[in-house]
């Protein structure tokens, strides 16, 4: 999808955060290293109806999984400006939880949505989207 060189890692960024509070998904945004971390565990029941992800919902309250600081998340989402005009949008999963993965990856695909709509008619650029199984030391020192 193309995006207009003004937008850049920053205004994705707040994009996203925008997405997972607006769908009822705790997230706590860290700025300086474009990343935002992801909790499952409170995701009211309306937002999981709403997209179709009850049951990967309650099986994935039966496996969360603790981040080393104690914080409880599920995933830390990623944003990148490769080169300009380049944005990489990666989610990691904490954990080998495939439920966790199944549930992040069903939200990452109405993500990729909002983010299309949200930035669509905006051209000189792309927006790309990756998702890993683990955070590597490259994603979490950005």
């Amino acid at each position: 999808m193309g995006l207009n060189r003004q937008c850049g890692a920053f205004q994705v960024l707040k994009a996203v955060e925008s997405f997972f509070l607006d769908k009822g998904v705790p997230c706590k945004i860290d700025s300086s290293s474009f990343c935002i971390n992801v909790n499952l565990n409170n995701v009211q029941d309306n937002t999981a109806n709403e997209m179709g992800l009850s049951d990967l919902l309650k099986d994935a309250e039966n496996h969360s999984t603790k981040v080393s600081n104690g914080s409880s998340c599920a995933a830390l989402v990623s944003v990148f400006e490769q080169i300009p005009g380049t944005i990489l949008v990666r989610c990691s999963p904490f954990g080998k939880d495939g439920t966790v993965s199944g549930l992040l990856s069903s939200l990452f695909i109405h993500l990729e949505e909002h983010l299309r709509k949200e930035f669509s008619g905006k051209s000189h650029g792309s927006l790309h989207k990756q998702e890993s199984k683990k955070p590597s030391l490259d994603e979490t020192s950005h």
